[in-house]
């Protein structure tokens, strides 16, 4: 079983209002880290929303910050930063 660990996303520079700015996930990759959406949706399900957050998980930064424990569960968001406006 692959180790779960927490991620930090994020997008680099300016982001205006209705927008999301970070987020903590838990799953077991960097690059699976940068295809949740901070609303919990996967890339290319119908729920990504490109307004809200970014159209190519390619420009989402991924950081490990931790070891996530065991009843967290895989692929989720712990909490995410929206900038309402």
């Amino acid at each position: 079983m692959s180790t779960k660990n927490l991620y930090l996303i994020e997008i680099s520079g300016p982001v205006g209002y209705d927008r999301y700015n970070q987020a903590i996930v838990c799953t077991t990759s960097a690059r699976k880290a940068k295809n949740i959406h901070p609303n919990g949706e996967k890339y290319g399900d119908p729920g990504w929303n490109s307004y809200s957050w970014v159209s190519d998980p390619e420009l989402v930064y991924a950081t490990c910050i931790g070891k996530a424990a065991h009843n967290v569960v895989v692929d989720s968001v712990l909490c995410a930063s929206f900038n309402a406006g």
